[in-house]
């Protein structure tokens, strides 16, 4: 039994919440009127016709049709209603990826993400990009630090899985400038070994 009530609490952890700006599609079978697409707003709540606003802020989308189910029946407009809930664009629920990254942005996130997945997505780290990545969670204060190496061992375990609301940053590697008398004078990034 306590197993199966920690498989519970990790699909919950890490099935995606509702938040404000998410796009949700609505139906109530057999009404076709209290169906539609609805946006969530920022105190986190959507408006059904008649019944008006019901808060779905943090809910899964099970959650939020078992909550507009019980405002049908507390309402009296449905004896037995059956809602569907299906989010068509989860604006809320994305990693942030910010750095030295090709493509810097805000990356949706459907399903489980590895860290290495999404810095495929933003384009991959650029030529100044240091051999680490800094990831923060939303509910943690303090920071996780990752190197990035080229052995491929080491890079499996750094391909961490990563949770909406992170946000992965890739600093900028040091630089060493080489003056004077020699053939290549100029900027060098420092590699990995320094």
């Amino acid at each position: 039994a306590s197993a199966e009530k920690a498989n519970r609490s990790e699909a919950n952890s890490s099935a995606l919440g509702v938040g404000p700006g998410d796009e949700l599609e609505v139906t109530v079978y057999g009404a076709p009127d209290l169906s539609g697409r609805t946006r969530v707003s920022n105190d986190g709540n959507i408006s059904i016709p008649l019944i008006g606003y019901v808060r779905v802020a943090g809910l899964s989308s099970s959650e939020a049709e078992a909550t507009i189910e019980a405002q049908l029946r507390k309402n009296n407009i449905l004896n037995d209603p059956h809602v569907s809930v299906y989010a068509k664009e989860y604006t809320s629920s994305g990693i942030s990826v910010a750095g030295e990254v090709a493509k810097p942005g805000f990356y949706s996130v459907l399903g489980p993400h590895r860290l290495f997945d999404v810095l495929q997505a933003a384009g991959g780290p650029t030529d100044r990009a240091a051999n680490k990545v800094v990831i923060s969670h939303r509910d943690q204060t303090d920071p996780i630090t990752l190197s990035i190496s080229k052995d491929p061992a080491q890079m499996a375990s750094s391909n961490i899985e990563l949770r909406p609301g992170d946000t992965v940053v890739v600093p900028r590697a040091g630089i060493v400038y080489v003056l004077g008398e020699v053939t290549r004078p100029g900027g060098y990034v420092l590699n990995s070994t320094g």
